[in-house]
């Protein structure tokens, strides 16, 4: 295992990048590149295949904290909390974590989610915005603390509504992953193929320092050079794979930590 960190002010930083395990290798190569150890995230039975190892199914980020699913106690080698409410195999019981967190704004359909992650959010400050969208965590980049891309209207009204500068897209050529042959449990036996499903824009792209990836090539996407302006507008540089389907990994779960 290779532990790559920086030195400031006499500590060791570890960065640690938690992606799907089902991530093509340029990609995961790309984020080694950017001075992140990569952590994958196993495939699991309890839900269906195509978000099945998803980051942002098991695991939410607010602020310096990690929220995870009952199913991932003890997994990551940094600390989490461990909430209570496991993932269900179908929607909408497989969203308990996906809150999409802008700033001090939470997003989600609140009826749904972890009680454990919704404490810490009202007693946090955080100002809890309800749609009717569940995975709103996927259906959304967040670019700053101000700015994001989604491709859910009810998401892009709500977030102009509280302030934020948000690019609404739609993508219809988004990938998801789902099993060749579903009698294989070990993951060193399965192999993937596009399922018919639709993935979303929030699962196929992350911002990591200050670079938003998107795992595909951006020519596949309809609103490319509208999310590539708006990117730029922000500061911030854009990568993507030349040649390659754009495919929703569920994001990247970014945690640093010092040794």
């Amino acid at each position: 295992m290779c532990f790559i960190g920086i030195l400031l002010a006499g500590d060791f930083v570890t960065k640690y990048a938690v992606v799907d395990f089902r991530m093509r290798k340029i990609e995961k190569e790309y984020i080694k590149s950017l001075g992140y150890e990569i952590i994958e995230n196993g495939f699991n039975l309890n839900t269906y295949d195509e978000i099945s190892s998803h980051v942002d199914i098991y695991y939410l980020k607010v602020g310096d904290m990690v929220f995870s699913a009952p199913e991932k106690k003890g997994i990551l080698p940094f600390n989490t909390v461990s909430c209570t409410t496991p993932i269900g195999e179908e929607y909408p019981k497989d969203i308990p974590y996906n809150v999409c967190v802008v700033g001090k704004n939470a997003i989600h359909n609140f009826k749904y989610t972890d009680n454990i992650v919704k404490f810490y959010l009202e007693r946090h400050g955080y100002n809890l915005i309800n749609v009717e969208q569940g995975y709103s965590n996927c259906s959304t980049v967040v670019l700053t603390d101000d700015s994001c891309i989604t491709s859910d209207i009810g998401i892009a009204k709500a977030l102009i509504d509280a302030g934020v500068d948000t690019l609404f897209v739609t993508e219809p050529d988004i990938k998801l992953k789902k099993r060749i042959n579903t009698i294989f449990k070990d993951e060193s036996r399965m192999s993937f193929e596009n399922s018919t499903m639709q993935g979303f824009i929030g699962g196929a792209m992350t911002r990591l320092g200050d670079t938003v990836i998107i795992f595909g090539d951006i020519a596949n996407l309809v609103n490319g050079n509208k999310i590539k302006k708006f990117v730029e507008k922000k500061g911030l540089k854009l990568h993507s794979f030349d040649g390659l389907d754009v495919v929703d990994y569920g994001g990247v779960l970014e945690v640093s930590t010092n040794e």
